[in-house]
């Protein structure tokens, strides 16, 4: 791991309270950064061994993102095709929908479908090829918004990806190519 990848794990375990003891942000992967990565494990129910693996990452991730838990993006097969996470969520899709979320006036934003493990995908009904697949795509809504209302938001939030409504109980928001629908 890079001298820079351990100093943003650092700046984000101390921003989050977390102590790294004399050294602070050093980019050392040293004795208090693991223990900061062992506390921070064990408060997310994460193994506790003070690496910074593919699950550590991921949580650490969503504590940039307050009004999310990374569990509403994980497959809906509920395991039956998968472990949850045939592929990771993307940050750029996490702060558009913090985004949109602001932009509704703050209601909570509810994840209908995120990633999906390609057995999944193909028994919802999903393209083959989907960003649901790549963890770069959402199907969301907001309780008291409109579908219609809620499209706009994201048209308006989402200026580079795509966005639409393919059932009348959510709008798809990706963060793929430019359209909509």
């Amino acid at each position: 791991m890079g001298n820079e990848s351990v100093k943003n794990i650092q700046r984000i375990l101390q921003e989050n309270g977390y102590d790294l003891g004399i050294w602070g942000i050093d980019g050392v992967l040293g004795r208090a950064t693991k223990n900061a990565l062992m506390q921070f494990q064990k408060d997310s129910n994460v193994k506790a061994d003070g690496i910074a693996g593919t699950i550590t990452l991921r949580e650490l991730m969503f504590l940039k993102f307050p009004n999310f838990e990374s569990r509403e993006f994980s497959c809906k097969c509920k395991g039956k095709y998968c472990r949850g996470f045939p592929s990771e969520p993307d940050e750029n899709l996490i702060s558009l929908l913090e985004k949109i979320r602001g932009a509704a006036g703050g209601k909570p934003l509810i994840i209908n479908s995120a990633i999906r493990c390609e057995k999944h995908n193909e028994a919802s009904g999903g393209e083959p090829g989907s960003l649901h697949l790549k963890g770069l795509a959402a199907d969301i809504r907001i309780p008291g918004i409109s579908i219609r209302d809620l499209r706009k938001i994201c048209i308006r939030m989402n200026s580079n990806g795509g966005c639409g409504i393919s059932y009348k109980d959510f709008v798809h928001v990706d963060v793929g190519s430019k359209r909509i629908w």
